[in-house]
């Protein structure tokens, strides 16, 4: 019953972020359907695409295992899979902290940040990706099968089990790709709401308004991001003072919720630009309403087509 419970949210997650990521490429690239600047429109695009690796590297494999209660994938695809984990949960992480930086920043500086290009956004999210590949970089120089499959979330996981890891590098890593992005996601958020907020007293005094298109994207996006990544920095720094033989509470059954927690991350993005971008809501509903006429239509054609099977017979 559990396996059947966990199999149906991934389930959900799956879709979500399928449908919901393509969607958001489509809007972006295609149909042009932000109206919000273009350099946080080219970070939300390799948003969308981090997590799309993130559903086939990491919610896919899950699922799958549930299924057949086992790694049914092969080696080949359990190191993949191992390595690249890490990699697409920090490019995730630190596009995030891209994002709620770079809203901030063009809400306090708007002068300077119309020189801001696509070309530039492309630039800095490229540079996410590259440095992101530290991890399996290290995976491979450490210990490169240090590889093996976990029953606990039913994935394939680099167990970091070398002296390396314990002593130097998981501290190391844990502050620069851990810590760090969560303080700079939670102190920009912070202040792009106090800056709103005093945009919206004067705004008041000299009856304006505040055009909030895209504005409140940035705070729900962080609010998601946190409730999906604290509890993982926060088992990735205590696990080191924690020792459970067999694996209880902490280790069994709170790395389970963390694990499952990341799933927000990767497939909240879509129901947040549909509740606050209200030209990327406008996109989906046309595309909705076309779906409907569509199916109407095909519906009318096949009633029409067997009605006049009906009549040749007869």
């Amino acid at each position: 019953a559990v396996v059947s419970t966990q199999s149906g949210h991934y389930d959900r997650g799956i879709l979500s972020s399928l449908i919901g990521d393509t969607l958001i490429l489509l809007a972006s690239l295609r149909e042009d359907a932000f109206k919000i600047k273009k350099f946080l429109v080219v970070i939300i695009q390799h948003i969308a695409i981090s997590d799309l690796a993130n559903t086939l590297t990491f919610l896919l494999p899950t699922e799958i295992s549930l299924l057949a209660n086992s790694w049914a994938l092969g080696d080949a695809l359990c190191y993949i899979r191992a390595y690249t984990s890490y990699m697409m949960y920090l490019a995730g992480m630190s596009l995030i902290a891209v994002l709620t930086t770079s809203k901030f920043l063009i809400l306090k500086y708007p002068l300077r940040a119309v020189s801001w290009s696509d070309l530039r956004a492309h630039q800095v999210c490229s540079l996410v990706w590259v440095s992101s590949l530290i991890m399996p970089i290290l995976f491979f120089a450490v210990d490169k099968d240090d590889v093996h499959f976990d029953y606990r979330v039913y994935n394939c996981q680099y167990k970091l089990s070398s002296d390396v890891w314990k002593k130097a590098l998981i501290p190391i890593t844990g502050f620069v790709y851990g810590i760090v992005p969560n303080i700079v996601v939670v102190t920009t958020t912070i202040l792009t709401l106090k800056y709103l907020a005093d945009a919206m007293k004067f705004a008041r005094r000299v009856h304006g308004s505040v055009p909030w298109q895209g504005v409140v994207t940035v705070p729900l996006t962080s609010l998601a991001y946190c409730v999906s990544t604290l509890p993982y920095v926060v088992h990735r720094i205590a696990s080191r003072y924690i020792n459970e033989d067999p694996p209880g509470l902490f280790h069994l059954q709170f790395y389970r919720i963390f694990n499952f927690l990341l799933m927000i991350n990767v497939a909240a993005n879509f129901y947040i630009y549909a509740l606050t971008i209200r030209s990327f809501r406008s996109f989906i509903h046309c595309k909705v309403l076309s779906m409907v006429r569509f199916i109407r239509l095909a519906g009318r054609n096949e009633a029409s087509v067997e009605g006049n099977i009906e009549f040749t017979s007869d």
